[in-house]
Formats: structure tokens, sequence, C-alpha cells
């Protein structure tokens, strides 16, 4: 990440404008990332921001004008997910959510809540289309999808 990122790793919440559910979790995920910012990934600062999806247009102007290094797709997003695969595969852009399901829909990793304990999902095969290597340590820990 440090050889792709620019003065600052940047996280872009993304949610579906108009809908409730995706625009209160972008709320819950901007506070909870935004208590973060004051740690450094791979040496560099980390910043949070968050925007309404837009289609593959509004992504690419995301990490071209703002650096955007990591989408966080919100609920309401999943039919979107082939189209932002295919981008974030050819940009190396990460791509997380918060369910197996969009893991398994093409997402290259999400946070789930297993019986009441936080787990970390991999799907190996599109992080690595997205230009991701994940640690060792870090597999060993995490549920992964093939």
């Amino acid at each position: 990440m440090a050889s792709r990122a620019g003065p600052r790793v940047v996280l872009a919440i993304i949610y579906k404008k108009g809908d409730a559910a995706s625009e209160g979790q972008a709320n819950d995920a901007i506070k909870a990332f935004r208590s973060l910012e004051g740690i450094k990934i791979v040496g560099l600062p980390f910043h949070v921001m968050s925007a309404a999806y837009a289609g593959s247009t509004g992504l690419e102007s995301l990490i071209d004008r703002d650096g955007a290094d990591a989408f966080f797709l919100c609920d309401g997003l999943k039919a979107d997910i082939p189209a932002i695969q295919q981008l974030c595969r050819r940009r190396k852009v990460i791509t997380a959510g918060s369910s197996e399901a969009e893991v398994r829909a093409g997402l290259s990793l999400a946070v789930v809540n297993d019986d009441s304990r936080l787990q970390l999902v991999l799907n190996l095969d599109e992080s690595r289309k997205q230009g991701v290597e994940f640690a060792s340590d870090l597999l060993r820990v995490a549920r992964v999808i093939k």
C-alpha cells in the first residue's frame, strides 16, 4: 500500500444517497473511522471521507482528486458491486464491506459481527486482483473465502 498511496492513506466511505440505511451506516462508519485518524498506516497518516455513490466516474474522481486508496461500501450498493469491482481491479483500490455476502459478491474484505465478536473475512483472489497482499499473520486470524 505504501507504494500506491500518496501523502496519506485515504478510506472513502461510499453510500447510496436517499437510502436511509445506507446513509446511517455511512454516518456510523465515519464516526468509527474518524477516531483512527491519528494513527499511521505504512508510515502514512490516515484520513477518512464519505461520498454518495455516483457511478464509476464518481469513484474515479475520488481516486484522482482525493487520493482514495480504499472504498468501504455501505448497504444498498450490492447491485453495483460488479461495476465497482471492475474499476477497483483496474485502479488497484481495495474494497471493503460489512457482510460475508458482499465479500462473496466481489469485495476484498469485510469485518462482520460473528456471535458478538468481530471477524475479518477475506476474498484472497479478489484482493490480489485489486493489488493487495495480506500478511500471513492476518491470514491466520481471518476467515478466508476462496
